[in-house]
């Protein structure tokens, strides 16, 4: 009888020490599980306000397109080469930000900084190309 005593012992010992260690387990993988969760709605947020930058800079950039569409119409002929060079310009800028926003669309979760860092990069060279546009536009209009 004792030995039967000290086996049962023994088996309900290990049985339970398997429970608390499968719990356990099951506890770890739900923090994780949570974790990771919470990272993609953090990703998302993030990829939306990125994403609203991107449309509000290809919005503007196509804005100044058909105002310079416009612009040629009416331009002499010597300005309109300098403004063709420059609607060229713009394009450019608005397939930069076409190219980003795919990128945003489609990075994943282990890609997510490289491409925010990138695009906040493409975002500053836009902004400046676009500056540079505005300036030689103006004086490119002065001529005409």
């Amino acid at each position: 009888m004792k030995v039967y005593k000290t086996t049962m012992r023994t088996f309900l010992i290990a049985t339970l020490t398997f429970a608390m260690i499968a719990c356990n387990n099951n506890s770890k993988e739900k923090e994780n599980k949570d974790l990771t969760m919470k990272m993609e709605e953090v990703m998302q947020e993030q990829k939306n306000k990125v994403n609203e930058n991107l449309r509000n800079v290809k919005e503007k950039i196509d804005k100044k397109i058909s105002d310079l569409e416009q612009k040629i119409k009416s331009s002499s002929e010597k300005a309109k080469a300098n403004l063709n060079d420059e609607l060229a310009g713009l394009k450019d800028q608005e397939k930069k930000i076409k190219i980003q926003m795919d990128k945003v669309g489609k990075t994943t979760q282990e890609e997510w900084n490289d491409i925010k860092e990138e695009t906040d990069q493409v975002l500053a060279e836009i902004d400046q190309e676009l500056k540079n546009l505005s300036k030689k536009l103006e004086k490119t209009l002065d001529l005409n």
